[in-house]
């Protein structure tokens, strides 16, 4: 993509919706270009990717749902015809990823719960966030 600036912030270790485990203590919240031989085997996360110099990476961890939600997958029976089959997905924990650029914009990636009520409240916890880091960085965000 021909770009040098990039950070990446695992969430989890493992696979969403199969089996995972969240970041211990010891593991890195963040993976940039400066740190990326220190990574974090076999995680999951989110990242931005710049062509315009980062000066700064803030994480806003964002929790998950106590619960999770049954899901609809595709699935075979045993006829081997095509057919749906219900399964429970536990919520996976969430961050939001900001990015704040040397021509001073902050840019702000996250991936949310799927549990209704619960995104809402993680979007709200980023947009007060979002006007923090604005403050505090003089940037548009």
């Amino acid at each position: 993509m021909g770009t040098r600036h990039w950070g990446f912030a695992p969430v989890i270790i493992g696979e969403p919706g199969a089996k995972w485990r969240k970041l211990n203590a010891a593991e890195l919240k963040l993976i940039t270009e400066e740190n990326r031989e220190q990574n974090n085997e076999g995680s999951y996360g989110i990242g931005i990717v710049s062509k315009i110099p980062i000066i700064n990476w803030d994480r806003l961890e964002l929790g998950k749902s106590v619960f999770g939600m049954p899901l609809v997958i595709p699935a075979e029976n045993k006829k081997g015809k095509q057919s749906i089959r219900f399964i429970y997905v536990a919520d996976e924990p969430r961050v939001a990823l900001a990015a704040t650029l040397d021509c001073g914009w902050t840019v702000i990636n996250t991936h949310l719960s799927f549990v209704p009520g619960v995104n809402y409240w993680q979007l709200r916890k980023i947009k007060r966030w979002a006007k923090k880091l604005s403050e505090q960085y003089k940037t548009q965000v």
